[in-house]
C-alpha cells in the first residue's frame, strides 16, 4: 500500500489526474487522492478525519456541478478502482467504485445480458445507481437502483462495510436510489437481465422537419407497451443540428414492425432500427457533446401536451436557429412507476417525461428559461442525477424518505464527513448540523 503522500494531488497533478476539479479559485479541492485498493481508500478516508477535511467522492467527474464547493474537501477520484467481473450463472456482475458502464457490458453481453443502465456507456456505474438510473431498459424492468444486490463501501470511521438484503439492511435502502453521501463505494453487485429479442437504434430526418417528427413521436408513445422505450432528440445544435428518435424494443421483428409503423411512415432519411444483441446497446445513444464545457438542466414532467411540446420547439427548435447542444424529451413510465413492497430510498420516478437539456456555456440562460417554461407540466420532484446544492429538500424526496435518510447518516456518519453530491442530506437545515430530532 501507497503512502498518504503518493495518494494525494495538488495544483496541477490534481487537475491532470480529474480535470473537472478545475473549478474557480477558492473553490477548488484541498487535493485530489486517487486510490488504487480499498486499503489506499481507508487510509485517505482516515486522512480526511485527522485534518478535519471533508470528503467528496467522483467516478468520472460529471457529477461535479452537484458537489458545490470543494475548497474545505478531499475529492477522491475512484476511476481506478474500475473493472466488473460476470457471475453467468446468478446473472450478477461485480463491478468495481470507479466503474464505468461499458465496463459491465464488456464482460456481460458476451453472455447475452445486460445491466438496467443509462444510455451512455462512460458514465460511472455508482453514481447511476445511487440516484436511480434510467437506461434502455428501464420502462421493462424499472430503476437501476432497484438492480442493486450488494454494495461495499468504506465509511466514515474507516470500515469496510457490506450492505444487502440481509446485512445493514437501512444503509442498503438508502444506498438504492438516495443518492449517496454515505461513504466511498469500493463495489457493487448488480442483478442483470436477458434483453433478447430486441431492435433498437436511430431514426434520423433532417432538422427543418423537427417539429413533425417531435410531435408524431409524442403521439406515438401515448399507447405503447411498456416493451419499448424511447426518446426524441435535437442533436448537435445550430447549423449541425438534427431530429433524431432513439429506440429500444424488446420484441421479435414482426411486432417491432408493426410498433414502428406510425414513426417509418414519416419517411427518415436513415431508419437504424435493427435487431440487436446486448452489445449493441451502447451503441444506441451517439455523444454530440464530446469533451467541451456544457451546462445540463432537466425537468420530470407529469406529462407532454402539445402546448408544451409547441412552446419546447418555439425556444429552441428550427425558428430560433437550435440554440442548445443537445435536447432530449424521454418516455418515462411502465416499470417505473411500479411501486415494490421493499423498495429502495427512490423506488419509482412517477413521471410521464424526462427533458434533459445541454447548452454551451454561454447559452445557458436558454436552457434556464426552457426549464422554467415548461415547470407548468412538471411532475413535482427533481430527478437525483441533476440536481444541485441549493436545490430545496422537498423537490427531491417527501418528508418520511428525508427523515429516513437523515436517520441512515447520522449513524453512519455522524459528523458529516461525506458530501452528498445531490446536497438533500446535508447543509444548512440539516438536522445533524442544527441539532435537530431525528424520530
Amino acid at each position: 500500500m501507497r503512502t498518504i503522500e503518493a495518494i494525494l494531488l495538488t495544483g496541477a497533478d490534481a487537475f491532470k489526474a480529474h480535470p473537472q476539479a478545475d473549478v474557480p479559485e477558492g473553490e477548488r479541492p484541498a487535493a485530489v487522492a486517487v486510490p488504487t485498493s480499498v486499503e489506499e481508500v481507508q487510509l485517505v478516508v482516515r486522512h480526511a478525519a485527522e485534518t478535519g477535511l471533508r470528503v467528496a467522492v467522483h467516478t468520472t467527474g460529471r457529477g461535479v456541478r452537484q458537489t458545490g464547493r470543494l475548497d474545505d474537501t478531499l475529492l477522491v477520484q475512484t476511476r481506478a478502482l474500475g473493472g466488473a467481473r460476470l457471475d453467468a450463472p446468478a446473472r450478477i456482475v461485480r463491478a468495481g467504485g470507479g466503474a464505468v458502464w461499458s465496463d459491465v457490458s464488456r464482460v456481460a453481453a458476451p453472455a447475452g445480458l445486460a445491466a438496467l443502465a443509462v444510455p451512455t456507456p462512460s458514465v460511472g456505474v455508482v453514481g447511476t445507481v445511487l440516484a436511480g438510473g434510467v437506461g434502455w431498459l428501464s420502462r421493462r424492468h424499472g430503476l437501476a437502483s432497484e438492480s442493486l444486490r450488494a454494495v461495499e463501501l468504506v465509511t466514515a470511521d474507516g470500515r469496510l462495510v457490506r450492505a444487502d438484503p440481509h446485512r445493514e439492511r437501512d444503509l442498503f435502502w438508502a444506498l438504492r436510489g438516495g443518492g449517496g453521501g454515505l461513504g466511498v463505494v469500493t463495489a457493487v453487485e448488480l442483478a442483470l437481465v436477458e434483453p433478447a429479442p430486441a431492435q433498437g437504434g436511430t431514426m434520423r430526418w433532417p432538422a427543418a422537419r423537427a417539429r413533425e417528427v417531435m410531435h408524431a413521436w409524442r403521439e406515438w408513445t401515448l399507447d405503447l407497451p411498456r416493451e419499448v422505450t424511447s426518446m426524441a432528440r435535437l442533436a448537435g445544435g445550430g447549423d449541425e443540428a438534427a431530429t433524431l428518435v432513439e429506440a429500444v424494443l424488446l420484441a421479435d421483428d414482426a411486432t417491432s414492425g408493426e410498433l414502428l409503423a406510425p414513426l417509418r411512415a414519416l419517411a427518415p432519411e436513415r431508419e437504424g432500427i435493427r435487431p440487436i444483441a446486448a452489445a449493441d446497446l451502447d451503441t444506441l445513444h451517439p455523444d454530440v457533446l464530446g469533451e467541451r464545457p456544457v451546462y445540463y438542466d432537466h425537468l420530470l414532467l407529469h406529462d407532454l401536451p402539445e402546448e408544451a411540446l409547441d412552446l419546447c420547439l418555439d425556444l429552441v427548435g428550427p425558428a430560433a436557429g437550435f440554440p442548445l447542444l443537445d435536447l432530449e424529451l424521454r418516455h418515462l413510465g411502465g416499470a417505473l412507476d411500479d411501486r415494490r413492497r421493499h423498495r429502495g430510498a427512490l423506488g419509482s420516478l412517477d413521471a410521464g417525461y424526462l427533458l434533459v437539456v445541454a447548452a454551451a456555456p454561454e447559452r445557458a440562460d436558454v436552457a434556464r428559461e426552457l426549464v422554467e417554461e415548461l415547470s407548468p407540466w412538471a411532475a413535482g420532484h427533481i430527478f437525483l442525477s441533476f440536481v444541485t446544492p441549493d436545490t430545496p429538500d422537498g423537490e427531491v424526496f417527501p418528508a418520511d424518505t428525508r427523515r429516513r435518510l437523515w436517520a441512515v447518516k447520522a449513524l453512519y456518519d455522524p459528523e458529516d464527513r461525506f458530501v452528498a453530491p445531490l446536497g438533500h442530506i446535508t447543509g444548512v437545515g440539516h438536522p445533524l448540523r442544527d441539532g435537530g430530532n431525528l424520530g
